[in-house]
């Protein structure tokens, strides 16, 4: 055996640390990171989770919701913590250290099920180290897919899990609460989770069926014929779901429903798709490491998903290999076969479906066990450099001066005000709640008048209501050109500047209506 692979498999009894320094780091990643990363749709959540806890309520009528109503998201544990602390940094943070036990816990048992053993750990530490930036903002600091990706692996958990036990019934029960709750949140949850997680036991099933050895066996009485009954109640709950989500919660709440429409095909859209499938481990960068992670993931994702069916492999790894290529499948068709915007970013969850595969199949390989526990620690070590890269690029970005004016409002006598939809949220959430700002479009230029707000995740009542004296603006260098009001504000309202940030105040609100009525623009 190599030296090489000796001391990698030495190194075993020794995981338990190596995932406590990844747990550490993240956490003291996500204090470090905030204020570099914070955008308006990850305040939001903090903002409705307030909200929230001020109702006691679970989802809120008094507020504008994008195009998700999330019914199970990390808004509802942020509303919960908002009980405890008042404190809105240990709200995220306890927050999102939450979800990230959360979703670690779901990745284990999913890891135990699939024979990983003592690396099942490990590869749940790997889904803690981020590949990209948009990985970190997301689904570590924001937590913004972490519930959902949570449900993902745990509907997998218990169809595995499940399809051999003998009351199978249960587990079909439990896949059945989850799926609702995955589709009362929108079509994401199906897209990413339910259809994917039932065409894949689908494929098993059609395989096992053809290729038994037992042709007398009922072959609705066999373990994957359980594992697709529990797949598909899921679905089916999942589907039930989402029609309450887009057809009667709309009555109630306040939230856009976006129906994709089948298009002629887009085939341009598949070589981008593919690219960010390799940008995000670090493709496009300069670094040798991050080229030779992508090269892997590549080469790993093909020998994993093809290599299961050439050898006898378990189970596990032959339908974790269905549930990728399925994933990888609904992601292409939605993009290129309908006219839902592609947005790079959305590959994370399809993505995360690579890591449990990637595990099982490194811990299944027909090797040694040395030569296995090396593969696993060299992937492990390239996750680790590449996330040090990516952790480093962030520590070192400068910090967005916002979070000055912010402090700087927070002590003035103006805490109320308005602000473009990107900066509002931000500012209420880096006052701790002190500063409450009505939210202009994303795009001042659309904004004709002072009262053109954005009818966009902020409380309804900022459009009913003007905010009480004295008022703040805070406008942007580069949104100042593109605004067709802001002219009339003189430089003596300037009551300060911090980098591109420029804050003007009024003593009250009808300061500032007369004066664009005067004007002739105020309509």
């Amino acid at each position: 055996m190599p030296p090489l692979c000796r001391f990698l498999a030495r190194l075993r009894p020794y995981t338990w640390l190596i995932v406590f320094i990844v747990i550490f780091c993240t956490i003291i990643s996500i204090c470090i990171a905030t204020p570099q990363f914070l955008d308006s749709d990850m305040a939001s959540e903090m903002v409705l989770a307030r909200l929230l806890a001020q109702e006691n309520s679970w989802l809120s009528t008094h507020w504008y919701y994008s195009t998700e109503l999330r019914v199970v998201s990390i808004t509802q544990i942020f509303a919960l913590l908002f009980k405890v602390f008042s404190s809105w940094r240990l709200v995220r943070l306890g927050g999102v250290t939450i979800a990230l036990a959360g979703f670690s816990a779901a990745s284990i048992y999913l890891g135990r099920l699939c024979h990983q053993r003592h690396f099942a750990l490990l590869a749940t530490a790997w889904l803690l180290l981020p590949l990209c930036t948009d990985y970190f903002r997301l689904m570590i600091s924001g937590g913004d897919y972490l519930v959902t990706a949570a449900l993902t692996f745990l509907l997998v958990a218990l169809s595995l899990d499940g399809q051999k036990r003998h009351r199978w019934q249960l587990f079909a029960l439990a896949s059945a609460i989850i799926g609702l709750l995955l589709g009362l949140g929108g079509p994401r949850g199906l897209a990413t989770a339910t259809l994917p997680f039932v065409l894949a036991w689908c494929g098993l099933f059609v395989y096992t069926f053809f290729a038994s050895t037992h042709p007398r066996q009922l072959p609705w009485r066999t373990p994957t014929a359980h594992g697709l009954l529990i797949a598909a109640s899921g679905f089916i709950a999942s589907l039930v779901g989402y029609l309450i989500n887009s057809r009667l919660l709309p009555a109630f709440y306040s939230f856009r429903v976006y129906h994709p429409h089948l298009t002629s095909p887009q085939w341009f859209k598949i070589l981008p798709i593919f690219q960010d499938f390799l940008h995000s481990p670090g493709w496009i960068n300069h670094q040798p490491l991050a080229f030779c992670l992508a090269i892997t993931f590549l080469l790993g994702a093909l020998l994993a998903a093809i290599l299961p069916w050439c050898i006898n492999a378990s189970l596990q790894w032959r339908y974790l290999s269905l549930f990728f290529v399925c994933n990888l499948l609904i992601f292409i068709y939605i993009y290129v076969f309908t006219d839902m915007e592609y947005v790079a970013r959305y590959n994370l969850l399809p993505l995360l479906s690579l890591y449990p595969l990637l595990a099982t199949a490194l811990t299944n390989l027909p090797l040694k066990t040395a030569c296995r526990s090396a593969l696993i620690w060299i992937l492990s070590l390239l996750l680790i450099g590449r996330a040090s890269f990516v952790l480093s690029d962030i520590v070192h970005s400068p910090t967005d001066p916002i979070h000055q004016v912010a402090d700087y409002l927070a002590t003035s006598p103006y805490h109320q005000g308005f602000a473009t939809f990107w900066h509002a949220n931000v500012l209420t959430e880096f006052s701790h709640g002190q500063l409450e700002v009505w939210a202009w479009d994303p795009d001042i230029a659309r904004a004709a008048t002072p009262e053109s707000l954005f009818a966009w995740l902020q409380v309804k009542e900022h459009l009913q209501k003007p905010p009480r004296s004295p008022v703040f603006f805070v406008i942007t260098t580069d949104e100042l050109p593109r605004c067709s009001w802001c002219h009339l504000l003189a430089s003596a309202d300037q009551v300060a500047q911090f980098g591109p940030y420029l804050v003007y105040g009024l003593p009250n609100y009808t300061v500032m209506v007369n004066r664009w009525i005067q004007n002739d623009i105020y309509y």
